[in-house]
C-alpha cells in the first residue's frame, strides 16, 4: 500500500509514495472469551497468541495449549 511521504535529500524535498508498516489490532480470546487486545503488524498471529499466554502466565507450555485458530 502506498502511503504519500516527503523525502529530504540534499536540502531538498521530493514527493512520493512509500511502502509502510501497518499496524493493527489483534484480540487474544481464551476459552471463546475475549481476553486482551493488543496491536500488532500483521503475519504470525498464532506465534503472537501463544507466546503472550506463556510470557502472561496463562500457560506453562505448549502441552497447555489444546487449539489454536482464527
Amino acid at each position: 500500500m502506498g502511503i504519500p511521504v516527503l523525502r529530504y535529500a540534499g536540502g531538498k524535498g521530493l514527493h512520493a509514495d512509500d511502502v509502510v508498516p501497518m499496524e493493527e489490532p489483534l484480540e487474544i480470546s481464551i476459552d471463546g472469551a475475549p481476553y486482551y487486545v493488543t496491536m500488532r503488524l500483521p503475519g504470525e498471529e498464532m506465534q503472537l497468541s501463544i507466546g503472550f499466554c506463556f510470557t502472561s502466565g496463562i500457560i506453562d507450555s505448549m502441552a497447555d495449549v489444546i487449539s489454536v485458530n482464527y
